[in-house]
């Protein structure tokens, strides 16, 4: 193996454990890359020729947030612009929209540490054959919305054999983090960053990075901004004779195998003082049967839903929270949930863990500024902790109140003036395609 490719498995390796030790944890069960094949060079371009009428926009989107978020793009700059067609690696949300993906998005979704080491040769054949499919179309505009291990290494070499491209960067890598020095090196290929995170436009001026502008976090379009008055009732009214939790232990098979047991533990604890206590975990349809099977034997038994309505209206109704590290914490801080959250990973990200320049790796509590969210990671992770943890929230308690003030707060620094993320982002897009 060449020493460039050493280096380049160490640095995709470290940037993964880094963004998923943020986002998400990485999966035991993740998929490898498949075989891919490189473009001749001669079917490449360099120009940009377009007309105005017939505008193509590349897109990279490597997770089911992004795909999310990659459709819902992609209908906001139609409504500005005349789109001839819409390209790249993307999902089946993207695909309903009208988008041609090379290769299924599964591909990339994560890329799990292991099959770096393993199929390292098959990760350089994907970013090339990508880069490749992508200048030979010869798009005005790409759009790289998640995996940056994978999307800022295809967007920096397009960028070499398209220098007139224009490159945006929708959800941020989390430079915050994590290797800062990215920020001033994407300067080389971004021309602008999308932020859903209200800091972040901050950390990239002073790390002399590329233009940052803050659209909103997607989140914000679900959960209405309440005012005043609504807050004090939020407060103020608790419903002592419906205790109701919402148990969210992540939307990977491999968090969810790692926190149903504490989770279903700390009921053990909870029952003693709650016996009436109502238990709801929202999860995912593919993940449904492992909760189901491995939830019958908890000592209260848990109502498991799939529809992200009833997922919505059940949390807008909970007394307090359980929580999987990740951006489900932004979510149940929107629906005004008090909550604790608990964190079970491998244990080469658990000692990674330790080198990393934040105080928290709760995203509410680094939008806040302080740590008002409860962390409970690795050996903190147990139900006795959890439940002892949860206790004063489910009470009418100062620990409550207090919490319940501080997600105001996060929710104040969240909102923005339209607050519709997507379409705020299409608007600067399509300033650049005009």
């Amino acid at each position: 193996m060449s020493i460039e490719n050493l280096d380049m498995m160490a640095k995709v390796g470290r940037s993964i454990l880094m963004e998923n030790i943020i986002w998400k944890e990485l999966s035991e069960d993740d998929p490898i890359f498949k075989n891919g094949f490189v473009l001749s060079s001669a079917n490449m371009q360099t120009g940009l020729n377009h007309t105005k009428n017939e505008i193509k926009v590349a897109i990279i989107a490597g997770e089911a947030s992004g795909d999310f978020l990659g459709a819902k793009l992609m209908k906001e700059i139609s409504n500005y612009i005349n789109v001839k067609s819409y390209f790249g690696v993307g999902g089946e949300n993207m695909k309903k929209a009208g988008f041609d993906s090379i290769f299924p998005m599964e591909d990339i979704s994560i890329i799990g540490l292991s099959g770096i080491i393993f199929n390292l040769k098959s990760l350089i054949r994907k970013i090339n054959f990508t880069k490749s499919h992508i200048v030979s179309n010869n798009p005005k505009i790409l759009i790289i919305i998640d995996c940056p291990e994978f999307s800022h290494r295809v967007a920096a070499k397009v960028k070499k054999s398209l220098p007139g491209i224009i490159i945006i960067n929708y959800v941020s890598p989390s430079i915050w983090a994590w290797r800062k020095n990215r920020a001033t090196k994407m300067n080389r290929y971004i021309d602008h960053v999308l932020s859903i995170l209200p800091f972040e436009k901050e950390m990239y001026n002073k790390l002399n990075g590329p233009k940052c502008t803050y659209v909103g976090h997607p989140l914000i379009e679900d959960f209405p901004q309440l005012d005043m008055a609504q807050r004090s009732v939020n407060v103020n009214n608790f419903p002592r004779d419906n205790i109701k939790i919402i148990m969210m232990p992540g939307s990977r098979i491999s968090e969810v195998k790692k926190l149903l047991r504490p989770f279903g533990d700390s009921l053990i604890h909870l029952s003693k003082l709650y016996p009436k206590i109502e238990i709801v975990i929202p999860t995912l349809d593919n993940l449904k049967d492992y909760v189901k099977e491995n939830t019958k034997n908890w000592i209260l038994k848990p109502h498991i839903i799939t529809d992200n309505k009833q997922k919505k209206q059940e949390m807008l109704n909970a007394s307090a929270a359980i929580v999987c590290s990740g951006t489900a914490t932004l979510e149940v801080s929107l629906a005004r949930v008090p909550m604790v959250v608990a964190y079970k990973t491998q244990w080469l990200i658990s000692f990674v863990r330790f080198f990393i320049p934040i105080k928290s790796i709760v995203l509410a509590n680094i939008i806040h500024g302080e740590l008002p969210i409860k962390e409970l990671f690795q050996i903190k992770c147990t139900g006795k902790r959890i439940a002892n943890e949860i206790m004063p929230l489910l009470e009418e308690t100062h620990e409550r109140v207090k919490q319940l003030r501080a997600l105001d707060d996060i929710a104040d620094k969240m909102y923005t003036k339209t607050n519709n993320p997507s379409r705020k982002a299409a608007k600067i897009i399509a300033n650049y395609l005009m």
